[in-house]
């Protein structure tokens, strides 16, 4: 009964010594703060100490099953049925009991079993002495043993078991110890912003490459320094057809602010472009006062320029900032553009007749168009053909009385209106106003709408211009001065007033109100030599000989 006591105490002690050691290795503190080395060596150490525990079990285990046997040699057998085997509850409760090690009990209690079986028992209940209990003393006979139980495997060494909170903390670390992930590779560059500028460019050139299969027509505004540019602006925006065909370009020299400020808030219905180089001009001494037509002359050929070979229109129509148009400008210029690129002897189309006064046209005869060997100007149509071929030679100043020249102009003709299509409204400018007062605001400017683009306008080619010309000129009766002034001529219909001599042309033209000036020996609006005008009610020429050749230069 105290042997029982004994076996029960101590397996009771093994088993609350394996339950508090595995209570306080899950209930150990962990430090927040170890490193990964310190953690594995601390699970080396625990597993080391779970080894010695084990080894520890088996040398008890081995004690007791010595305690037991040396036990049962000293204790009187048990009254029972030959053969019956003893039973010892304790050797079971041991084998039976829990982890850490039970394979170690297992095999403990298979061993004792098979020990007890194998030893006979003979009627006064002892065994015979054998080989596991009398050294050296062989058996009488061989008795059967029972088959060997099969081998039971060792149980695999348990894991050490280590706590959630400090498996978190581990992965963590090691988490912590990794390199660093390389940054995601940079998306890829965006396309550069473009400026406005590059956007108006863009949107310039797509509409000279035609919209609708029509190649469109600019309109160049020339600007400096006049906030006036409005009315001409308001005007070309309220006649204006369509945008897409005939988009504003509005060129701005002098960097004047007040201007620049009336152009930027028309937006999007203009293109605002302005000259870069506002560098001072140097001008020879002698002309000085002159400055404004060299500045002129520069802004014109960086603005031409700029609207051909950077936007790529194939025509311009160039506007002066401080001219009125007439409600059938637009439809006048898209008529004779035909013609223009049709017929090589002509090189510009002219809104502007220099000797467009009220009393010197027909105001009943809008319709009517010329030929003209002077350059007009004053809202006026050029080719990218023809500025091709002037920009490489553009003159520094004075830029008009330069395309005028014989080396310039090649013998060819502008197609100019009775009617004006365009008025200047600008006193002040370069010329002091001097010009406006004496002439430019007595220019008749034509308020009526004439369908030109329903008319046949092939009368205006030199083929059939020349000849009818002509003939018309010279059929008609020869008058003097005197005689028209006096209204003493009988005869209806034009007439002619005929002229040999620079001198005779200046003295008649002062009479009749015309201007009188020449341009590299040609009269203004002459053709052929030809100046057609109206003079109380009656169309007069005055016309040099029939056998005229050419101009001569020395006349200006």
């Amino acid at each position: 009964m105290r042997r029982n006591h004994f076996l029960g105490l101590v397996f009771t002690s093994l088993c609350l010594w394996a339950a508090a050691t595995y209570y306080l290795f899950l209930h150990r503190p962990v430090t927040k703060g170890d490193e990964a080395s310190r953690v594995e060596g601390h699970l080396e150490a625990l597993e080391e100490r779970v080894r010695s525990q084990y080894a520890e079990n088996e040398r008890l285990l081995a004690d007791l099953k010595s305690l037991f046997y040396r036990q049962r040699v000293v204790q009187p057998p048990v009254a029972g049925k030959a053969g019956a085997k003893v039973s010892h509850p304790e050797i079971e409760s041991v084998g039976q009991a829990p982890a850490p090690a039970p394979a170690h009990l297992e095999e403990l209690k298979v061993s004792a079993a098979d020990d007890d079986s194998d030893v006979p028992v003979d009627q006064e209940g002892h065994r015979p002495p054998g080989p596991a209990h009398v050294h050296g003393a062989a058996p009488a006979q061989a008795v059967p043993s029972a088959p060997a139980a099969p081998p039971v495997p060792a149980a695999p060494e348990p894991k050490a078991m280590v706590p959630v909170e400090e498996k978190s903390q581990l992965v963590k670390q090691q988490a912590d110890q990794q390199p660093p992930a390389p940054p995601p590779p940079p998306p890829p560059p965006s396309p550069p912003q473009k400026s406005p500028q590059e956007l108006q460019a863009e949107r310039l050139r797509t509409l000279a490459a035609g919209v609708g299969g029509v190649p469109a027509v600019a309109v160049l505004v020339l600007a400096c320094n006049r906030v006036t540019v409005r009315k001409c602006l308001d005007q070309l925006l309220t006649y204006r057809p369509s945008p897409e065909h005939f988009p504003i370009i509005v060129s701005q020299d002098c960097k004047h602010t007040p201007t620049a400020d009336a152009l930027t808030a028309y937006g999007s219905r203009i293109s605002l472009i302005q000259q870069p180089d506002q560098s001072e001009i140097d001008v020879p001494p002698r002309e000085k006062k002159f400055r404004g037509y060299f500045n002129i002359a520069r802004h014109y050929g960086w603005a031409l320029n700029q609207t051909f070979f950077h936007f790529n229109f194939q025509t311009v129509i160039i506007v002066e900032d401080d001219l009125d148009v007439a409600p059938d400008f637009f439809e006048y210029f898209s008529a004779t553009l035909p013609l223009l690129r049709r017929d090589p002897t002509l090189w510009c189309v002219s809104a502007w007749n220099d000797n467009g006064k009220a009393a010197l046209v027909d105001e009943n005869a809008a319709d009517l168009l010329y030929r003209t060997d002077f350059f007009p100007g004053l809202g006026w149509m050029l080719t990218r053909e023809t500025w091709a071929e002037l920009a490489p030679k553009w003159p520094a100043s004075y830029w008009d009385d330069w395309v005028r020249q014989p080396d310039q102009r090649l013998g060819r003709a502008c197609i100019r209106p009775e009617l004006s299509r365009t008025r200047t409204f600008g006193k002040v400018g370069v010329s002091n106003g001097h010009f406006y007062d004496k002439h430019l605001k007595y220019i008749k400017l034509s308020d009526k709408f004439v369908p030109f683009t329903q008319q046949d306008l092939s009368y205006l080619l030199k083929d059939n211009y020349d000849v009818e010309f002509v003939r018309r000129v010279y059929d008609s009766p020869v008058v003097t001065y005197q005689e028209l002034r006096s209204g003493s001529i009988v005869a209806p219909g034009p007439v002619r007033i005929p002229y040999y001599t620079k001198d005779a042309f200046k003295h008649t033209a002062k009479m009749l109100g015309l201007m009188d000036d020449f341009r590299s020996g040609v009269p203004r609006t002459g053709y052929r030599g030809v100046v057609s005008f109206m003079y109380k009610g009656r169309r007069v020429y005055l016309a040099p000989n029939a056998n005229w050749k050419a101009y001569d230069p020395s006349w200006s």
